[in-house]
């Protein structure tokens, strides 16, 4: 069978067509393998979630261990609130532990440590609103309080403030 999908074989009959080797005819069928009405996207994607799942292409090993709890001892628990005061990522802490990021967060917060990066406080959600009504831009507000413009929209939509058009931004 060749990769068109036709299947060639040979008989030693006197069957009309084309002769093989030896004097043979040969006769053509049509197998459709990978045809017009065949779907070949659900094979395509059945061979492609098999590799994903034989071949993992992650440098993070709590996904290499998924299925494999692993249980923090409190001296481990420690060093990772040590680590993370001292200015580690929970990135960096969740593959250094070899655990998912958000048990690390989970943990940090069960130890009573003040995450990073946590978006814009009441307080400051309010002077984001006054500083949005008087024509300041997401991004400009983003910069004041070193958060990104989408932190900055998600806060002002959650307290009700409507959003600009475009023909409306100066």
């Amino acid at each position: 069978m060749n990769w068109l999908g036709y299947s060639v074989g040979y008989s030693a009959g006197s069957a009309p067509g084309p002769s093989g080797p030896n004097g043979a005819s040969c006769l053509l069928t049509r197998v459709e393998l990978l045809g017009y009405y065949s779907k070949w996207t659900y094979w395509k994607e059945r061979t492609d979630r098999i590799f994903r799942y034989t071949i993992r292409k992650s440098s993070n090993p709590a996904i290499l261990l998924q299925n494999h709890h692993r249980k923090l001892s409190a001296a481990q628990i420690g060093q990772l609130v040590e680590q993370y005061q001292a200015g580690a990522t929970v990135y960096e802490l969740a593959t250094a532990f070899k655990i998912h990021r958000v048990t690390a967060s989970q943990h940090l917060q069960r130890s009573g440590v003040v995450m990073r990066r946590q978006g814009l406080s009441d307080a400051d959600t309010v002077t984001a609103a006054d500083l949005y009504a008087e024509g300041w831009s997401l991004a400009r507000i983003g910069e004041r309080f070193g958060v990104a413009h989408t932190t900055v929209r998600r806060a002002l939509l959650v307290v009700g403030v409507r959003m600009r058009e475009p023909w409306e931004r100066a």
